[in-house]
């Protein structure tokens, strides 16, 4: 059997740290520690931080696309946000305008329905015949479907106040 060699500090080759000249080239630090071969071929050639360097930038190219397609997809969906805030806005202006005036022909048409009953009662009480005058019997339908209302007065019949306001001014 052979011994194992001893270097110049006294300690086997096989055991502990051998000394500069029997460690390869590859092997070696700048301070002479000894490298494990696993590490050195994982460490990165020129040819593996190039193929790196590929691998980067194709998905740096694929991420800025798809950056380019979410952004035109945000912007796409902020336009149609203000179209439909704005065109909410434009039905709801519409809606009230419609209200308000559904309100003014509501009110002119009760102003309308008082003043024919009002008329009415004024005519019965001059004719000398008074009668029990509801909303019912003002309108009547006709033959046609359409609606029939007493006849408007002359412009004297309607206001006798004005008759009165013409005596006074004579």
């Amino acid at each position: 059997m052979s011994q194992p060699s001893v270097n110049s500090i006294g300690a086997s080759k096989d055991e502990g740290n051998p000394s500069a000249a029997d460690v390869s080239p590859d092997n070696r630090t700048a301070h002479g520690a000894k490298i494990s071969r696993d590490f050195l071929k994982r460490m990165p050639t020129p040819r593996r931080i190039e193929r790196f360097r590929a691998e980067l930038l194709q998905q740096n190219e694929a991420l800025a696309s798809r950056l380019e397609l979410e952004s035109a997809e945000i912007e796409a969906d902020e336009k149609r946000l203000r179209k439909r805030k704005h065109r909410f806005e434009t039905e709801s202006i519409r809606k009230k305008q419609c209200e308000e005036k559904l309100k003014s022909l509501d009110e002119g048409l009760e102003g309308i329905i008082k003043y024919k009953k009002a008329s009415s009662i004024f005519r019965a009480k001059e004719t000398g015949r008074e009668e029990n005058f509801e909303d019912d019997e003002q309108v009547e339908e006709n033959d046609d479907g359409e609606t029939d209302f007493p006849p408007l007065e002359s412009e004297e019949e309607r206001s006798p106040s004005s008759s009165v306001q013409q005596r006074c001014l004579k």
